[in-house]
């Protein structure tokens, strides 16, 4: 079974850490600045972490299927 979903999944683990560490800084301090949301430099890495987390989701699961696929049809020959 190949490994480049997990590779890709542990790549994109940074970029998480660096959105979720941004979002916790963020507390309420002096000023209420609660209502002029993220920057949108923090919404577009938001969505890269995403879409980087899906494709690679998406890429281990079907190495998974292929690879099942893979040792069935071994098994039946």
């Amino acid at each position: 079974m190949r490994k480049r979903g997990l590779i890709i999944l542990a790549a994109s683990s940074p970029l998480w850490l660096i959105v979720i560490g941004w979002n916790l800084s963020r507390r309420p301090g002096q000023w209420d600045l609660s209502e002029m949301g993220n920057p949108l430099y923090l919404d577009a890495a938001q969505l890269a972490a995403l879409a980087v987390t899906q494709y690679a989701c998406s890429v281990l699961l079907y190495d998974f299927a292929k690879w099942l696929r893979q040792r069935s049809h071994e098994r039946n020959n």
